[in-house]
């Protein structure tokens, strides 16, 4: 199976401050014991790396690209450009129909891949409680 993780859970991993730390250490150990690939987008990665650098975790910052560089952190690609156009387009018409405020089009973008099963064979770890709803 394909596990697409949030943000929040790699911020959670890599920032031992975070309320969720040791709950992403758990979750992520448990994916990797079932044989599960751990999945991200590029959305998701300019956050995490974007959160990290603003909390001065850059020792944590390169792990993660490290991590990265291995394959064993893999970076969702859509097959096309029009492939591509058409999840944004999906992503930007939740967002417009969105009644949950809370999600972002990041957020509303991983939900629309699994949904939709642009990622086979996937399901979202987030720990935004707005997702879970």
């Amino acid at each position: 199976m394909n596990i697409l993780i949030d943000s929040s859970v790699l911020i959670a991993l890599h920032d031992s401050d975070d309320v969720h730390h040791q709950r992403s250490i758990k979750d992520l150990d448990r994916v990797q014991t079932q044989g599960d690939e751990i999945w991200i987008t590029q959305h998701v990665l300019d956050e995490v790396m974007t959160i990290l650098a603003k909390r001065n975790k850059f020792k944590q910052l390169k792990h993660l690209w490290q991590i990265i560089e291995l394959g064993d952190l893999h970076i969702f690609q859509p097959k096309s450009p029009q492939q591509d156009w058409q999840i944004m387009s999906q992503t930007y018409s939740l967002l417009t129909e969105e009644k949950r405020k809370k999600a972002s089009f990041t957020d509303l973008h991983q939900v629309i891949l699994v949904k939709h099963r642009y990622l086979a064979d996937s399901s979202m770890l987030s720990y935004d409680h707005h997702l879970s709803s």
